[in-house]
C-alpha cells in the first residue's frame, strides 16, 4: 500500500516536471536566436509570442505597447494558434483599460483565470473579451525605455488555471519582449549617428576652400581635400601647428610676425565670441612654390576650425579676388541588464552574475542597505533615497528609475535603469522587491554624442563662409528615371533641350532642405524661408542650360558636378557664381549639398585682363607699322635729296620739294607717336612758336584745292611747352575737318590769341 503511494508521487513530480524543462528548453533556444540578440523587432517579437502560445498552449499570444501617457495600447505582434499566423495593429482606448491598466502598473503581472467573474477585467469585457470569445488572460508587464512600458499578453478561449510556473515563464518572455525593443531602439540611434557622422565628413571634404581643424594643444585633428590640393601637405606631413609652421612660413622672421598674429586674433575672437579677423598671408606650398591665402578662424568649445582661401590667381590680375571656405561624430555600445531581489525587512538583497559585471562587485561584497546606497553615485544618493522611500514604498509605485553607479571595481560613473516591483505579505505590507538593472551608458553616451555631434554639424553648416544648400532630390531623381525608361531617351541632354516644360517641372520637384547665412546674403533676402520656398526665382534664364547639365548629372549618377552661373538676387542683382554640387545616393533617396561661391569680381577683373591684352597687342601692331613706315620715309627722303641736288637754285621745282620735305616731317611726326604708343613712353616736350606752326601746317594741307587760308594772329602770342608732333597732328585734324565741309570752296579764317584765366 505504501509502496503504491509512493509510486503515484514520483510520477505526479516527474509529470508536474515536464513543462518546466519546456520552458526552460524555449527560454534557452530564444536566448540564443540571432533575431533577439540583434534586436530585429519583427522577427524576434514573431518567435516570442508562437513560442509562447505553443509552449503554454495559450488560444491568442500578443505584444502591446503602452503610450506614455497611458491613453492606448497598440498590439505590435499578435500569434494566432489556430490559423498558426501573426496579425497586428489593433488599438485599445483607455476607455477599455484605465482601471486595469493602472493595476498592471502597479502589480507587473495580472492573471486571471475567469475573466467574467474578475471585477478588474469588467470594463474590457463588451469591447474587447467577450466579442473575441476570451475566458482567460495573463499580462506580463516589461520596460522599453523611462515612462515606456509593454505587455506580453496571453488568452484563452476557456477558463484556465494559471500556474507559478506559468506566470513565471510568461514573465521571463516578457522581459525578453523588453530587451528586444530596447536594442532594436538603440540600433536605430547608432544608425541615426553613423548618418549624421558621415555628413559631417561629406561636408568638410565638400567644401571648395582649404579646411584645417585644430585643437587648443597645438595638435592638427583634421584637414580636407581641398587643404591638401592646395599645399600639398597631407596630415602626416604637418600633425600639429609646429610643423605646419616650419612648412609653411620657413622664413623665420615672417614666420613669428604670421604667428603671434594668428594667436592674438584666436584669443580676441574667443573673448568676443566671433570669427576671428579675415587676414592675407604668404604660404609656401610643399613642391617649394607660395601661395596668397586669406585666413579666418573660428574658435568653438574644444577646436578651432580655420578656414584658407587661394586669392594667387585674383593677386595675378588684380591682386583682389577672393575665394571660400568648410562636420563630426563618434559612436556607442550595447547594454546589459541583471536581476536582484532584495528583503525589505533585514535590508539583505542577492543579485545575479550579470549584475555582478555591471556594478564590478565580487562574492565579498556587503549586499545590505549600506552597501546599496555606496553603489550610488554620491551626487543621486539623497534624490535616490527620497525616491524609494516616498514613492515606491509609501505609495506603494513601481520602482522605474535612471541614475548614476560608481562600478566597485574600476570606479567608472555609469548610467543604469533600475525597474522594480514590491511583493506584499498576506496584511498587505511590502516584504521583498524583485527588480532588473540595465547598463545603458552607452545608450546615454550616444545621444549625448549625437546632440553635440549633430550641434557642430549645424554650426559648421549656418556659418561657412560660402552659400550652402541641403536639396532632397529623390523626387527628382524617381521622376527622372521613369522618364527615361518610358520615352526611352538616349539622349537626355538633346530632350531637356527641346523640352523646356520637362525641365521647369524638375525644379518645381527640388526640396530645399535648409540653406545657410551665407547664401541668405548673397541672395540678398530677409530670412531662410524665402529661399526654401519655388527655386525658379534664384536661376536666370541664362542658367537653364546649367540647370540641364546637372539634371543629366544626375540621371548619369554622377557624385560631383561643378559649373559656372550665372544667378538673379531677390532685388535685382545679377551675379557670377561657381557651383560645387555632390549627390548623396542611397537606396530609396537622393540627397544633394550644394555649394555657391561669389565670382562677380573675379569676372570682373579677367574682363578687365583681356581688354589690356587686345590692347597691348594693338600697341605691338603700332609699332611695327611705324617701324615700317620709318624705313619707307628714310628712303624717301632720300630720293628728295638727292633730286635737290639735280636742280638749279633758280629751278621752279624747288618750292614743290621743299613742301614735300616738310610733309615728311609731319609723317615722320605721325610715326614716332606710333612708337611712342607702342612703348608706352611719354611725348617729346619743347618750347614751340605756335604762329609759325600753324600757318606753315594749315597752308600745306590747303594747298591746291579751292579753300584759301586767312589768319590773324596775334604778335605777342606766347610759346607753348609740347610735343610738336603731337600739335602738328591737332593742327592738321582741324584744317582737314574744314576744308571737307567746305564742298564748293571759299575763306577760311585762322584767329589765335592769348586767353586769360580770370
Amino acid at each position: 500500500m505504501d509502496s503504491k503511494n509512493s509510486d503515484n508521487s514520483t510520477t505526479k513530480r516527474s509529470e508536474d516536471k515536464k513543462p518546466i524543462e519546456l520552458q526552460k528548453k524555449a527560454i534557452t533556444r530564444l536566448m540564443k536566436d540571432r533575431s533577439i540578440i540583434t534586436g530585429n523587432i519583427p522577427k524576434a517579437l514573431n518567435l516570442i509570442t508562437q513560442t509562447a502560445s505553443e509552449i503554454l498552449g495559450a488560444h491568442r499570444a500578443s505584444v502591446w505597447l503602452i503610450d506614455s501617457n497611458k491613453h492606448r495600447m497598440n498590439c505590435i505582434d499578435l500569434f494566432l494558434i489556430e490559423s498558426h499566423s501573426h496579425q497586428k495593429g489593433l488599438i485599445l482606448p483607455e476607455q477599455t483599460f484605465s482601471r486595469y491598466i493602472i493595476n498592471l502598473v502597479q502589480e507587473i503581472r495580472i492573471s486571471v483565470d475567469d475573466v467574467l467573474s474578475d471585477p478588474d477585467c469588467s470594463e474590457m469585457i463588451e469591447s474587447y473579451l467577450a466579442p473575441l470569445g476570451i475566458k482567460s488572460l495573463l499580462d506580463s508587464c516589461f520596460s522599453t525605455g523611462i515612462n515606456h512600458m509593454g505587455v506580453l499578453r496571453l488568452e484563452y478561449f476557456q477558463n484556465h488555471p494559471w500556474t507559478y510556473h506559468e506566470e513565471a515563464f510568461a514573465s521571463s518572455l516578457a522581459f525578453l519582449c523588453g530587451q528586444v525593443i530596447l536594442l532594436g531602439k538603440q540600433k536605430e540611434t547608432e544608425n541615426n549617428l553613423k548618418t549624421t557622422r558621415k555628413m559631417l565628413d561629406r561636408t568638410i571634404n565638400f567644401m571648395p576652400t582649404g579646411i584645417g581643424i585644430t585643437d587648443y594643444q597645438g595638435n592638427i585633428l583634421r584637414i580636407n581635400e581641398k587643404m591638401v590640393e592646395m599645399f600639398g601637405y597631407t596630415n602626416r606631413d604637418v600633425p600639429n601647428l609646429d610643423s605646419w609652421n616650419i612648412k609653411a612660413y620657413p622664413d623665420e622672421e615672417y614666420r613669428e610676425t604670421v604667428t603671434q598674429q594668428w594667436n592674438k586674433d584666436i584669443n580676441d575672437a574667443r573673448q568676443n565670441q566671433r570669427d576671428s579677423v579675415l587676414r592675407e598671408i604668404r604660404i609656401t606650398c610643399k613642391d617649394g612654390n607660395y601661395k596668397n591665402i586669406l585666413i579666418s578662424s573660428k574658435p568653438m568649445e574644444d577646436r578651432i576650425l580655420t578656414t584658407f582661401i587661394d586669392i594667387t590667381a585674383q593677386k595675378k590680375i588684380d591682386q583682389k579676388l577672393r575665394d571660400s571656405q568648410r562636420k563630426l561624430s563618434e559612436a556607442q555600445h550595447f547594454a546589459s541588464m541583471g536581476h536582484y531581489t532584495m528583503d525589505l525587512i533585514t535590508g539583505i538583497w542577492t543579485n545575479s552574475e550579470e549584475m555582478d559585471r555591471i556594478l564590478g562587485m565580487d562574492e565579498n561584497y556587503k549586499r545590505d542597505v549600506q552597501g546599496w546606497a555606496n553603489l550610488v553615485h554620491p551626487e543621486d544618493r539623497q534624490q535616490m533615497a527620497d525616491y524609494f522611500t516616498y514613492d515606491v514604498l509609501k505609495k506603494q509605485e513601481s520602482f522605474n528609475r535612471e541614475y548614476r553607479i560608481i562600478d566597485q571595481r574600476t570606479g567608472q560613473v555609469k548610467w543604469v535603469h533600475g525597474l522594480g516591483k514590491l511583493i506584499f505579505n498576506e496584511e498587505g505590507q511590502p516584504v521583498e522587491m524583485f527588480g532588473t538593472m540595465q547598463d545603458i551608458t552607452s545608450r546615454i553616451e550616444i545621444f549625448q554624442r549625437f546632440n553635440k555631434s549633430r550641434q557642430r554639424y549645424q554650426s559648421l553648416f549656418q556659418n561657412a563662409p560660402v552659400a550652402l544648400w541641403e536639396e532632397d532630390y529623390t523626387a527628382l531623381l524617381a521622376y527622372l528615371n521613369k522618364l527615361q525608361q518610358e520615352e526611352k531617351i538616349e539622349d537626355m541632354l538633346l530632350f531637356l533641350k527641346e523640352h523646356p516644360s520637362v525641365v521647369k517641372q524638375c525644379l518645381e520637384m527640388i526640396k530645399v532642405v535648409d540653406v545657410n547665412e551665407e547664401a541668405i546674403r548673397m541672395h540678398q533676402v530677409d530670412n531662410k524661408d524665402q529661399l526654401l520656398s519655388d527655386l525658379s526665382q534664384v536661376l536666370t534664364e541664362k542658367d537653364q542650360l546649367n540647370f540641364i547639365h546637372e539634371l543629366v548629372a544626375l540621371t548619369q549618377r554622377k557624385k560631383n558636378f561643378e559649373t559656372e552661373a550665372q544667378v538673379l538676387t531677390f532685388k535685382g542683382q545679377e551675379k557670377h557664381v561657381y557651383v560645387k554640387a555632390h549627390f548623396d545616393y542611397s537606396k530609396n533617396s537622393c540627397t544633394t549639398l550644394i555649394a555657391s561661391l561669389d565670382i562677380t569680381q573675379r569676372k570682373l577683373a579677367e574682363e578687365k585682363l583681356m581688354r589690356m591684352q587686345r590692347l597691348d597687342s594693338l600697341a605691338t601692331m603700332a609699332g611695327g607699322i611705324a617701324h615700317d613706315f620709318n624705313n619707307l620715309l628714310t628712303g624717301i627722303f632720300g630720293y628728295i635729296e638727292l633730286a635737290q641736288g639735280e636742280l638749279s637754285k633758280e629751278h621752279k621745282s624747288l618750292e614743290y620739294l621743299e613742301n614735300a620735305i616738310e610733309a615728311m616731317d609731319g609723317a615722320s611726326a605721325l610715326a614716332n607717336r606710333l612708337l611712342i604708343f607702342s612703348r608706352g613712353s611719354e611725348p617729346s616736350l619743347t618750347l614751340i612758336s605756335m604762329d609759325e606752326l600753324i600757318q606753315d601746317t594749315v597752308i600745306f594741307h590747303l594747298s591746291g584745292s579751292n579753300v584759301t587760308p586767312q589768319f590773324e594772329i596775334s604778335k605777342d602770342l606766347w610759346p607753348i611747352k609740347a610735343d610738336r608732333g603731337q600739335m602738328r597732328q591737332v593742327i592738321s585734324n582741324l584744317t582737314i575737318n574744314a576744308q571737307q565741309a567746305m564742298k564748293r570752296g571759299g575763306l577760311l579764317q585762322v584767329k589765335v590769341k592769348n586767353k586769360y584765366n580770370q
